[in-house]
Protein backbone atom coordinates (compact mmCIF):
# COMPACT_ATOMS: atom_id res chain seq x y z
CA UNK A 1 0.00 0.00 0.00
CA UNK A 2 1.58 3.12 -0.92
CA UNK A 3 0.78 6.55 0.62
CA UNK A 4 -0.34 9.23 -1.44
CA UNK A 5 2.23 12.39 -1.49
CA UNK A 6 1.70 14.98 0.74
CA UNK A 7 0.16 12.55 3.22
CA UNK A 8 2.37 12.22 6.38
CA UNK A 9 1.46 8.69 7.03
CA UNK A 10 4.53 6.69 8.78
CA UNK A 11 4.46 3.15 8.73
CA UNK A 12 4.31 0.94 12.07
CA UNK A 13 8.41 -0.55 12.54
CA UNK A 14 8.11 -4.47 13.24
CA UNK A 15 9.79 -4.95 16.77
CA UNK A 16 13.31 -6.24 17.46
CA UNK A 17 12.58 -7.58 20.44
CA UNK A 18 14.17 -11.37 20.29
CA UNK A 19 12.16 -13.27 22.90
CA UNK A 20 14.26 -15.22 25.77
CA UNK A 21 13.80 -19.09 26.28
CA UNK A 22 14.33 -21.30 28.95
CA UNK A 23 16.84 -24.28 28.61
CA UNK A 24 14.69 -27.49 29.81
CA UNK A 25 17.11 -27.70 32.61
CA UNK A 26 16.32 -23.40 33.49
CA UNK A 27 12.43 -24.67 33.49
CA UNK A 28 12.74 -27.67 35.44
CA UNK A 29 14.93 -25.74 38.08
CA UNK A 30 11.59 -23.25 38.39
CA UNK A 31 8.94 -26.03 38.37
CA UNK A 32 10.70 -28.09 40.68
CA UNK A 33 10.70 -25.34 43.40
CA UNK A 34 6.47 -25.13 42.97
CA UNK A 35 4.09 -26.64 45.32
CA UNK A 36 0.62 -27.22 44.95
CA UNK A 37 -1.38 -24.71 42.56
CA UNK A 38 1.50 -23.13 41.53
CA UNK A 39 3.62 -26.44 40.24
CA UNK A 40 0.37 -27.45 38.26
CA UNK A 41 -0.23 -24.11 36.81
CA UNK A 42 3.45 -24.18 35.73
CA UNK A 43 3.12 -27.68 34.29
CA UNK A 44 -0.02 -26.83 32.27
CA UNK A 45 1.85 -23.42 30.63
CA UNK A 46 4.51 -25.85 30.32
CA UNK A 47 3.22 -29.02 28.73
CA UNK A 48 0.76 -27.40 26.98
CA UNK A 49 1.72 -24.25 25.93
CA UNK A 50 -1.51 -22.35 27.40
CA UNK A 51 -0.48 -18.46 28.18
CA UNK A 52 -0.83 -17.33 31.79
CA UNK A 53 -4.55 -15.75 31.11
CA UNK A 54 -5.74 -18.92 29.15
CA UNK A 55 -4.79 -20.80 32.33
CA UNK A 56 -6.00 -18.82 34.87
CA UNK A 57 -9.26 -19.03 32.75
CA UNK A 58 -10.04 -22.70 31.87
CA UNK A 59 -12.91 -24.13 33.16
CA UNK A 60 -13.65 -27.68 34.25
CA UNK A 61 -15.80 -28.06 30.90
CA UNK A 62 -12.41 -26.95 29.23
CA UNK A 63 -10.73 -30.40 30.07
CA UNK A 64 -11.22 -32.88 27.76
CA UNK A 65 -9.72 -36.14 30.08
CA UNK A 66 -10.43 -38.93 27.33
CA UNK A 67 -9.19 -37.19 24.63
CA UNK A 68 -6.18 -35.66 26.73
CA UNK A 69 -7.40 -31.95 25.27
CA UNK A 70 -7.93 -28.63 26.63
CA UNK A 71 -9.89 -26.46 24.94
CA UNK A 72 -8.61 -22.74 24.64
CA UNK A 73 -11.80 -20.43 24.43
CA UNK A 74 -11.53 -16.81 23.75
CA UNK A 75 -7.36 -17.06 23.60
CA UNK A 76 -5.07 -14.71 21.61
CA UNK A 77 -6.95 -13.01 18.98
CA UNK A 78 -10.04 -13.70 20.36
CA UNK A 79 -10.20 -17.34 18.71
CA UNK A 80 -10.73 -20.95 20.25
CA UNK A 81 -8.48 -23.87 19.56
CA UNK A 82 -7.50 -26.98 21.09
CA UNK A 83 -4.08 -28.37 22.81
CA UNK A 84 -2.79 -31.00 24.67
CA UNK A 85 -3.80 -32.31 28.05
CA UNK A 86 0.08 -33.47 29.61
CA UNK A 87 -0.32 -36.99 30.51
CA UNK A 88 1.93 -36.45 33.23
CA UNK A 89 -0.09 -34.35 35.37
CA UNK A 90 -3.58 -35.67 34.21
CA UNK A 91 -4.31 -37.34 38.14
CA UNK A 92 -3.26 -34.02 39.94
CA UNK A 93 -5.28 -32.05 37.65
CA UNK A 94 -8.27 -34.30 38.64
CA UNK A 95 -7.35 -34.41 42.42
CA UNK A 96 -7.42 -30.21 42.02
CA UNK A 97 -11.05 -30.60 40.05
CA UNK A 98 -12.02 -32.62 43.01
CA UNK A 99 -10.69 -30.28 46.12
CA UNK A 100 -12.55 -27.11 44.60
CA UNK A 101 -15.67 -28.73 44.33
CA UNK A 102 -15.32 -29.33 47.96
CA UNK A 103 -14.59 -25.69 49.01
CA UNK A 104 -17.85 -24.32 47.71
CA UNK A 105 -19.81 -22.53 44.77
CA UNK A 106 -21.38 -19.53 43.06
CA UNK A 107 -20.20 -16.23 44.17
CA UNK A 108 -18.39 -17.35 46.90
CA UNK A 109 -15.96 -19.59 44.86
CA UNK A 110 -15.70 -16.69 42.47
CA UNK A 111 -14.39 -14.39 45.40
CA UNK A 112 -11.95 -17.34 46.01
CA UNK A 113 -10.57 -16.84 42.19
CA UNK A 114 -10.25 -13.84 42.39
CA UNK A 115 -8.15 -13.08 45.88
CA UNK A 116 -6.29 -16.39 44.28
CA UNK A 117 -5.61 -14.66 41.00
CA UNK A 118 -4.03 -11.75 42.89
CA UNK A 119 -1.88 -13.84 45.30
CA UNK A 120 -0.80 -15.51 42.48
CA UNK A 121 0.55 -12.29 40.23
CA UNK A 122 2.23 -11.31 43.54
CA UNK A 123 3.98 -14.72 44.07
CA UNK A 124 4.82 -14.68 40.80
CA UNK A 125 6.61 -11.08 41.27
CA UNK A 126 8.43 -12.27 43.87
CA UNK A 127 9.81 -15.76 42.13
CA UNK A 128 10.73 -13.79 39.17
CA UNK A 129 12.97 -11.97 41.32
CA UNK A 130 14.15 -15.35 43.41
CA UNK A 131 15.03 -16.98 40.37
CA UNK A 132 16.48 -13.62 38.38
CA UNK A 133 19.47 -14.34 40.10
CA UNK A 134 19.73 -18.20 39.39
CA UNK A 135 19.17 -17.88 35.48
CA UNK A 136 20.93 -14.82 35.00
CA UNK A 137 18.79 -13.40 32.33
CA UNK A 138 15.30 -11.81 32.37
CA UNK A 139 12.00 -13.95 31.88
CA UNK A 140 8.40 -14.05 32.02
CA UNK A 141 5.83 -16.67 31.93
CA UNK A 142 5.55 -16.43 28.32
CA UNK A 143 9.26 -18.03 28.31
CA UNK A 144 7.94 -21.47 29.32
Amino acid sequence: MEAEPGNNIVMAKRSKHIPVVFTKEEAGLIISNLKGAYWLISNLLYGSGLRLLECLKLRVKDIDFNYNQIIVRDGKGEKDRITILPISIKEQLKDQFRSVALTGKGFFRHQQDILQRKTLKEDTIYMKAQFREKLKKPYSTQKF
